[in-house]
């Protein structure tokens, strides 16, 4: 059996180098994907002490004025330290420093989440934003059964590193399409040897066109050592309650 890892990262911010990412990489990267000043509603979430800039670096996808979702393990205190400080960045590049950071008011997981499980899901978590934005959300999917999807392309967008075995690379959007290979009850299966998601993408989205409109439908959780072999997504229509509770903290 495959080891499996989460897709977060543990980072030093200061040490992110923009010349890991250059426009015309070739460098596997959300693996095989490209940089991307798109997606605006696409963050980066830092949690840790944001004083030394030591911490875990996810990806986490606006879906309100004040809340984005993401994955558990980028925010449960067992997973990112109980006096971690949050952050979200809204640029594209954090080591160029071309976007904002913003403050945090609180996060939120679904409490049935296990880092020990990770196949087992509830794999969900969601920040809420001290101030409101006037970035347009993405939609989410709340009700297509992305079975009916399967074999169809998958937009991908994270900040994670541009190859697994070396972790560089970190700290840029980047964009990346690939195929749906499946579904469970909680889970997607996304991508291939040469197109997914690695670490720093963890939280981040993948979108499909559900009745013509691009939507929200899972969330990076985890994949294969050295993000070899596509990932897996929590699938965001099984967590409709978890998604009320997180829009109505974010009012």
């Amino acid at each position: 059996m495959k080891t499996l890892l989460r897709l977060s990262l543990a980072v030093l911010l200061q040490g992110c180098a923009p010349g890991d990412a250059d426009e015309d990489s070739s460098q596997d990267a959300i693996v095989g994907g490209t940089r991307s000043s798109a997606y605006p509603a696409v963050m980066l979430l830092f949690a840790g002490d944001l004083a030394s800039g030591a911490g875990s670096l996810c990806t986490a996808s606006l879906v309100s004025p004040r809340v984005l979702l993401t994955a558990a393990h980028c925010v449960a205190a067992a997973e990112v330290g109980e006096d971690a400080e949050f952050a979200v960045f809204t640029g594209t590049d954090f080591a160029a420093h071309n976007g904002h950071m913003l403050a945090v008011s609180s996060v939120m997981h679904d409490p049935a989440f296990d880092a020990r499980r990770l196949e087992a899901g509830h794999d969900i978590g969601a920040v809420v934003l001290q101030t409101a934005l006037t970035t347009k959300p993405v939609a989410v999917n709340r009700s297509t059964d992305p079975t009916t999807l399967v074999g169809q392309a998958v937009r991908l967008v994270g900040y994670g590193v541009t190859d697994g075995a070396h972790q560089t690379g970190s700290g840029v959007k980047r964009t990346a399409t690939t195929t749906l290979r499946g579904t469970d009850a909680r889970l997607l299966a996304i991508g291939d040897r040469a197109h997914g998601t690695c670490q720093g993408d963890s939280g981040g989205p993948a979108f499909m066109k559900v009745d013509g409109v691009q939507k929200l439908v899972g969330l990076t959780s985890f994949g294969a050592v050295g993000c070899v072999d596509g990932s897996y997504d929590t699938r965001v229509d099984r967590y409709g309650p978890f998604i009320d509770a997180a829009l109505l903290r974010g009012r």
